[in-house]
């Protein structure tokens, strides 16, 4: 499991696996209530939170990716890279694009979240997760959770979508990951906090817990 409270530390929070932040300095936080939170300042102000490669991270066939996120703006990037404003925001990506967290904005259809996962049985080898309706200017919680079978997306602890699926493969995610773009791309214009990603697929009961916290 990796555990990034981000409470005055960037320390992983869990003692099986020895995750690092780079750069710490560099990164903004803001309040969550009683919490703290990194902030992203979008296009206009992008930065970028790259947690180390580590051989400690045994993912398998099996994940679960939660967080709180509050998106304070839409204004984003598109494929050409172009400011617009209803853009493209990443939250998570890893090296070898594993656990892909993209989020998508629109001016007639609610912001949606998706995870994209290795998926041979789809002609671009990637299968994709949905977490719906997310809004604009309020935390909210979304988890990705994927077992053997089943792929599910929780949103503040309800389930967004559900559907059977093949075994996949996240082996790779030892090469690290990034939070708030994906280098030159796509600069999230809002905050995280409470990120946790684990090697089992939660529970729905666990989930509920998680979006309380």
């Amino acid at each position: 499991m990796v555990h990034f409270d981000f409470e005055n530390n960037v320390l992983n929070q869990t003692n099986n696996v020895t995750a690092t932040i780079e750069r710490p300095a560099d990164i903004s936080y803001e309040s969550r209530g009683g919490n703290q939170a990194i902030k992203f300042g979008g296009v206009y102000s992008p930065n970028q939170v790259n947690v180390a490669s580590d051989p400690s991270f045994t993912f398998t066939d099996e994940i679960t990716v939660a967080y709180f996120l509050k998106v304070n703006n839409k204004m984003g990037m598109d494929g050409y890279k172009q400011t617009v404003p209803y853009g493209a925001h990443d939250i998570l990506m890893d090296r070898d694009w594993k656990i892909n967290n993209r989020l998508f904005t629109s001016a007639t259809d609610p912001s949606r979240m998706i995870m994209y996962y290795p998926d041979a049985t789809q002609d671009d080898g990637w299968g994709r997760l949905v977490a719906d309706h997310i809004p604009t200017g309020t935390w909210v919680h979304i988890a990705f959770v994927i077992s053997k079978t089943t792929a599910t997306s929780y949103v503040n602890g309800v389930v967004s979508e559900s559907f059977a699926m093949n075994p996949t493969d996240f082996s790779t995610l030892a090469k690290g990951f990034s939070i708030g773009k994906s280098d030159d791309w796509y600069p999230l214009n809002g905050s995280l906090d409470d990120l946790r990603i684990y090697n089992r697929p939660l529970s729905s009961q666990e989930i509920q817990m998680l979006s309380v916290k």
